[in-house]
């Protein structure tokens, strides 16, 4: 019976980490094609190549920018290709970091004026690579996975297109699984439990992240600690207790990895 439960836990984990894979594969390519074009090229170009980010206050810079007539006209845009490619943001960000177009321009979760450069993925898009990163929102608080693509001109870092998908978005993966999902850093971002949600495998990465970086990336400093435990009998050593779960309710684990994405 134990290998039976451990066979159907590692298909439906393998069947699992397929589904994401696929999904994210999906939203990742929305900035890869909009940061080729010819109309985000021309909305970074007046901006520069400059790293240094704009001295002016957050909501300055957002109302500046939001009120820029061909800025507008790229957020009418993005709002439009939001809702066909079914992304729950897509916004630009030019090379200090920046951002000057949303698709929600016109909300009160609006990116726009907030600045990037400490995220991992624009790290990445300043190398001239495509980028992704877990975070929490800056103006949402709703944690998403971010995608982005760098804007190249003559060889020269321009700005990002950026694409993300909500973790709420992604809950019907596990609707019907008893499963969760951890990113690299060993953090629980998704759950079936949605207790163990924001929990972290003993001994993760995130315990020896600095508090800042901590905070920047999950806008918080706890990480309860995962309990995953041997069962009372030990004559069974694949039986675990998960989380308190009690000594009547043993369970099986099986883990795969979506590399690419670094979940697992």
């Amino acid at each position: 019976v134990i290998k039976q439960q451990k066979d159907l836990a590692q298909d439906r984990a393998s069947d699992l980490a397929d589904s994401i894979h696929r999904n994210l594969n999906y939203i990742h390519g929305i900035p890869e094609l909009f940061s080729q074009g010819p109309r985000f090229i021309k909305i970074v170009l007046p901006f520069g190549v400059s790293t240094t980010p704009s001295a002016l206050p957050q909501e300055v810079r957002a109302q500046r920018w939001s009120s820029d007539p061909e800025l507008k006209d790229l957020n009418r845009f993005l709002a439009r290709v939001q809702d066909t490619l079914h992304a729950d943001l897509i916004y630009v960000v030019n090379a200090a970091g920046d951002c000057i177009a949303a698709s929600n321009a016109d909300t009160q979760w609006s990116p726009i004026g907030f600045n990037f450069a400490e995220r991992i993925f624009f790290a990445m898009n300043r190398r001239g690579q495509n980028g992704m990163q877990y975070a929490v929102g800056k103006a949402t608080n709703i944690a998403g996975l971010y995608f982005s693509s760098p804007i190249m001109v003559d060889g020269r870092f321009m700005g990002a297109v950026v694409a993300k998908v909500d973790v709420p978005s992604l809950s019907f993966l596990i609707s019907k699984v008893n499963a969760f999902i951890s990113d690299e850093n060993g953090v629980i971002i998704l759950a079936h439990d949605k207790t163990l949600e924001m929990s972290a495998f003993a001994g993760a990465p995130i315990f020896s992240m600095p508090e800042k970086q901590q905070h920047d990336r999950y806008r918080r400093n706890s990480f309860p600690p995962l309990s995953i435990e041997p069962w009372v009998d030990s004559r069974f050593p694949q039986l675990l207790r998960i989380q308190d779960s009690g000594m009547e309710s043993p369970h099986v684990l099986a883990e795969e990895s979506v590399a690419k994405y670094g979940l697992r």
